[in-house]
C-alpha cells in the first residue's frame, strides 16, 4: 500500500525560511515535512490539539519532536509559548535548557515527574479560575482582553518509561490534559517505542486522535498505533504516516532538524 522512495534529506532550516511557514495563519505551526508530492506539510497544534508519537528505536521520533520544539520557538516568543520537557532517557533535550521558553530545565529525573504532573493539573485548574473570574471561556478570549497567557507544550519521550514507572499516575495525567487543558492552551505530544496494548491502552489511544506512525517493527505494532497497517513499511528514520482523527493516513519526509 506505502511505496517509500528513498527520499532526498530535506532540512529543517529550508522549511522554516519556506513561504508556506512564513506566511501560515497557524496559531501555534508545526512543520511535518514534505508529503509525496513535495508539498510542505504545516499543521497548527492548537487543532490536533494533542499529538502521539510511535516508531522503532532510531526512527526518528525525538528529532521529530526537536522539529516541533524549533517550529514553535521560530515563530513564538516565550511570553507566548512555554515549554516542559520530560526526557528519563536523559538524551536529545540539552541543548533546550538554556532556551527562553522553557518552563522549567528538561525534567530527567524520574522523582520529578508526578511532582511535575500534579503541578500540570493545578496549572490546568488555575487557569479555568482564572477564565471563570475574567468571564471568558478559553485563553484566545482571555489574552484578547490584553493579557498574556502563554500556551503550554508538554513532551513526554519515552513514554513507556512512565507506564512502566506509575501507570496509573500516567493514565490520569494523559487523561486529564487530553479532557480538559484544550481551551487553557496546554497541548501533550508523546512519544514512545513500545506498541503494546499495556503502554497503548484503549484509555492511552482514545486520548489522542491525531497520531504520527514511524517505521514500526511488525504490522500488529502498526495496528496498534494507527488502528491499520502500513507503518512497518516505511522507510526506517525520518519517514512518517499522520493521521487525524481517523482520516486516511498521508505520508510524509520528516526534516532534519540541523539548525
Amino acid at each position: 500500500m506505502y511505496v517509500s522512495p528513498k527520499p532526498k534529506i530535506i532540512y529543517l532550516q529550508d522549511l522554516i525560511n519556506s513561504q508556506e511557514f512564513q506566511n501560515t495563519n497557524a496559531e501555534m505551526p508545526i512543520i511535518f515535512g514534505c508529503d509525496t508530492n513535495k508539498n510542505i506539510v504545516v499543521q497548527d497544534l492548537t487543532t490536533i490539539p494533542h499529538l502521539l508519537i510511535g516508531g522503532k528505536t532510531g526512527s526518528g521520533k525525538t528529532m521529530f519532536l526537536q522539529t516541533v520544539l524549533y517550529s514553535l520557538s521560530a515563530k513564538l516568543t516565550p511570553k507566548q509559548c512555554r515549554f516542559i520537557i520530560f526526557d528519563t532517557k536523559n538524551y536529545g533535550y540539552k541543548n533546550w535548557n538554556t532556551d527562553k521558553h522553557m518552563f522549567v530545565p528538561v525534567i530527567t529525573n524520574t522523582d520529578q515527574i508526578i511532582p511535575m504532573f500534579n503541578k500540570i493539573l493545578e496549572m490546568i485548574d488555575s487557569r479555568y479560575e482564572t477564565f471563570t473570574a475574567a468571564n471568558v471561556n478559553n485563553i484566545r478570549e482571555y489574552n484578547a482582553l490584553g493579557n498574556n497567557m502563554p500556551m503550554m507544550v508538554v513532551i513526554i519521550d519515552e513514554f513507556a518509561d512512565f507506564m512502566g514507572l506509575a501507570p496509573n499516575d500516567t493514565t490520569n495525567f494523559v487523561q486529564t490534559v487530553c479532557a480538559k487543558a484544550r481551551a487553557t492552551g496546554i497541548h501533550l505530544l508523546v512519544a514512545t517505542q513500545m506498541l503494546t496494548a499495556d503502554v497503548l491502552s484503549n484509555a492511552i489511544l482514545s486520548c489522542f486522535p491525531a497520531r504520527v506512525a514511524f517505521n514500526t517493527r511488525t504490522t500488529a505494532e502498526s495496528v496498534q498505533l494507527l488502528g491499520e497497517p502500513g507503518a512497518q513499511r516505511l522507510l526506517p528514520f525520518g519517514d512518517i504516516l499522520y493521521a487525524d482523527a481517523g482520516r486516511y493516513p498521508i505520508q510524509i519526509q520528516t526534516p532534519y532538524p540541523e539548525i
